[in-house]
């Protein structure tokens, strides 16, 4: 429970202006803080976008690398085999 002193100080507190403005002041910092924290959160989505295409992959763009360099052997294989096939006498 508060004294009486307490009571009369947080009384004389609330009606201070000067205590207003430090409480304006600290709310409009708290929002610029929230913009800022939103702000960076969708340019770091933005930036995983541009790097990744995808925003929540973590491959790195060695292993992405290795991936495709698999996948142009795997092609250069099928154009091989259909290189042997015999050709059709017909062509349109």
């Amino acid at each position: 429970m508060l004294t009486w002193s307490e009571a009369v100080a947080g009384r004389q507190a609330d009606t201070d202006s000067r205590l207003a403005e430090t409480k304006q002041g600290a709310e409009r910092i708290q929002q610029e803080t929230s913009r800022l924290i939103a702000r960076q959160m969708d340019e770091r989505q933005q930036l995983r976008r541009a790097i990744y295409r995808d925003p929540y992959a973590r491959d790195s763009a060695e292993h992405r690398a290795t991936n495709v360099i698999r996948q142009a052997e795997r092609d250069r294989c099928l154009l091989a085999q259909l290189e042997v096939l015999p050709r059709s006498k017909e062509r349109t």
